[in-house]
């Protein structure tokens, strides 16, 4: 899939070009001279690719960005007593993406390889109301939340 706004850098004979994608992954960098370049690529919520470039004419660079992977733990609680919730099921959704999870004796959940970026969490648990949150989670950062819930009062 293309990549908006990432940022293309060819260092090299004292010189620094810079390019940034458009909405369809393409950059285009004008006037740079014949030499072999250090070539740097950058965005949100992607690993850093390095590389070399031989520039002896009009030349096509493509590079392949991989997103970065962090890991969502967390605990899923009670929000009037405070009590751990034990096999509670929780969904992590984004843009047609799932991960799913379920807590354990001490109500914790991990899902782990999780890309960086904006979630909505589902939690379900007998006897409580349904929880949903929304989050976001950063590049490089291993995110803990806490998911409070509701007991359904008979």
């Amino acid at each position: 899939l293309p990549i908006s706004g990432a940022k293309v850098e060819l260092s090299g004979n004292g010189e620094i070009f810079v390019g940034t994608t458009n909405a369809s992954g393409q950059y285009v960098i004008n006037s740079v001279s014949v030499g072999i370049y250090t070539t740097k690529t950058t965005a949100d919520g992607y690993s850093d690719v390095s590389g070399s470039l031989n520039v002896d004419g009009n030349k096509v660079y493509n590079v392949q960005l991989e997103r970065k992977m962090i890991t969502l733990s967390g605990i899923v609680i009670d929000k009037d007593s405070r009590a751990i919730i034990q096999n509670a099921t929780v969904v992590i959704s984004s843009n047609g993406q799932t991960f799913n999870a379920t807590t354990d004796s001490t109500g914790s959940f991990v899902v782990n390889n999780i890309p960086a970026g904006e979630y909505t969490i589902t939690t379900t648990a007998k006897f409580y109301l349904e929880n949903v949150v929304n989050i976001t989670v950063l590049d490089n950062t291993n995110t803990t939340i806490e998911l409070a819930f509701k007991k359904i009062i008979n």
